[in-house]
């Protein structure tokens, strides 16, 4: 693992890793960045970062599913929402493996 450095750095960087996310989603992962260190600091820096991920999609589909069973939208209005938590599912898993096989490769 590599030394965290400063925060405002940090965040510069990830004002350039979202640079082409909408800009709505943009300044929502900035502000729960900022969130995150001020509860966390630099923990991420010694933590397997990836294994936080599968939780956090599940927990997204499961407030869609929700959002249906309350009425808020109806099914037919989140097959695509759903459709791209899939493929975002099996892209993240493709990344994990990737992963994996790149720590294989230095041990």
């Amino acid at each position: 693992m590599t030394d965290a450095p400063p925060l405002a750095e940090q965040i510069e960087l990830l004002r350039l890793f979202t640079a082409d996310l909408p800009a709505s989603l943009r300044e929502l992962v900035i502000e729960r960045y900022r969130m995150g260190y001020m509860q966390y600091g630099d923990a991420w820096a010694g933590r397997d970062n990836l294994a936080e991920v599968p939780p956090e999609l599940a927990d997204a589909l499961v407030y869609v599913f929700q959002a249906v069973m309350s009425e808020q939208v109806r099914l037919l209005d989140i097959e695509q929402t759903r459709n791209a938590l899939s493929d975002t599912w099996m892209y993240f898993t493709a990344m994990q493996r990737a992963a994996q096989r790149r720590q294989e490769a230095t041990q």
